[in-house]
C-alpha cells in the first residue's frame, strides 16, 4: 500500500475483518454510548474472565483454546480502571483473531514498541472508537480527545490512535480519488 505511513501493515490487512466483525455484532450502530466490547466477544464465542493479577503491571492476556478455536479466553486485570480493562479486552481480542500462532502473548504497559502489541493497540482503537465519532469531532471542531475518551469509556491514547487511523484512511481515499478521477 503506497499510502500507508504510520500504521502497522498487518493491522491494515486486518481492517476488513474488523469491519466485518463490527457489522456482524452491530457494535458501532449507536455512537451515543461506549462500544459494547463484551457483546462483540460474546458473539464470537470467547470467554472473558476479570480477576485481580498479582503482577499489577499486566493488563491482560489471552488463551487460544484448541485447534478449532473452542475454549478461547481473554483474561483482564480487575485491578485496572474500567477503561483500561475495556482496552485490554479489545487488544486481546485482536491477538486471538490475528496472532493465533504467536500465542500466548502478554500485554504489558511499555511494550507497545513490539509490532504485535502495536497492531493490537491500533485494533483496540478501531474496535472501541467508532470512525463516526472521529469524523463528527473533526466536522464540529469541538471537544477534546479527553472528552471523547470519557464519553466512550476508553483511555485517551486510543482516541488519538483512532484519529491517526482516520486521517491515514482519509489520505488513502484522497490518493485513490486522484488516481481514479
Amino acid at each position: 500500500m503506497g499510502f500507508q505511513m504510520g500504521l502497522p501493515a498487518n493491522f491494515v490487512k486486518a481492517i476488513p475483518r474488523i469491519e466485518r466483525i463490527l457489522r456482524y455484532t452491530e457494535a458501532h450502530l449507536d455512537i451515543r454510548y461506549p462500544v459494547n466490547i463484551d457483546r462483540i466477544i460474546e458473539k464470537l464465542i470467547i470467554e472473558v474472565e476479570v480477576k485481580p493479577f498479582v503482577e499489577d503491571v499486566l493488563e491482560g492476556y489471552c488463551l487460544p483454546g484448541d485447534s478449532r478455536g473452542l475454549g478461547r479466553k481473554i483474561v483482564v486485570n480487575a485491578n485496572k480502571p474500567v477503561e483500561v480493562r475495556r482496552m485490554a479486552k479489545a487488544h486481546e481480542l485482536h491477538h486471538l483473531l490475528e496472532h493465533q500462532k504467536d500465542l500466548p502473548l502478554y500485554s504489558h504497559i511499555g511494550q507497545v514498541d513490539r509490532i504485535l502489541e502495536k497492531e493490537a493497540n491500533f485494533a483496540a482503537a478501531y474496535y472501541l472508537v467508532p470512525g463516526k465519532c472521529i469524523a463528527l469531532c473533526e466536522e464540529w471542531k469541538s471537544g477534546t480527545y479527553q472528552e471523547l475518551a470519557e464519553k466512550l469509556d476508553v483511555p485517551v491514547d486510543l482516541v488519538i490512535k483512532r484519529y491517526d487511523i482516520y486521517l491515514e484512511m482519509k489520505q488513502w481515499r484522497t490518493g485513490l480519488d486522484l488516481l481514479n478521477p
